[in-house]
Formats: C-alpha cells, sequence, structure tokens
C-alpha cells in the first residue's frame, strides 16, 4: 500500500476511497497477468527441452554426451 496522502481537509487519505480501490485493482490485476506470464514461460521452459530430446529419439539419436571411451576399448579393460 503506498504511504498515506493528505486529504484537502488535512486529514490523511488511506487510499480506502474509489480511486485508491481503482488503483489496486489494476494493481492486482497487472500482478496476476505477470504471474500467469511467468508460469506459461516456465512451463515452456520445462516442455521444450524434453520435446526436443523425444524428437532426437525418434529419429534414432541418443541424447547426452559421447563417452570418453569407447565401448570396445572399455570392454578390452574388463576382460584383461
Amino acid at each position: 500500500m503506498p504511504w498515506p496522502r493528505a486529504s484537502p481537509e488535512g486529514q490523511e487519505d488511506d487510499g480506502e476511497g474509489s480511486a485508491g480501490a481503482a488503483v489496486r485493482l489494476v494493481h492486482d490485476q497487472r500482478v496476476q497477468t505477470l504471474a500467469a506470464a511467468g508460469e506459461l514461460q516456465r512451463d515452456l521452459q520445462r516442455e521444450l527441452p524434453y520435446d526436443g530430446l523425444r524428437a532426437a529419439e525418434a529419429k534414432g539419436n541418443k541424447g547426452g554426451r559421447h563417452p570418453a571411451v569407447p565401448a570396445r576399448k572399455a570392454d578390452d579393460v574388463r576382460a584383461a
């Protein structure tokens, strides 16, 4: 809530008038709109990487880092 303002009669206005209520309503709607936009963005950021991994898997590609040691060499070392 903003700081109390002095009314023309010298009394403090607590913001409970119709103008104060309208300002709070607009402020609340803006906050709700920003919260909804943030939630949508977060959901997209979570979904898009998974969609890309699923598309790569459908093409036959495996996601992730390539192994540092090829499987053939790893098998040779384990057998020794």
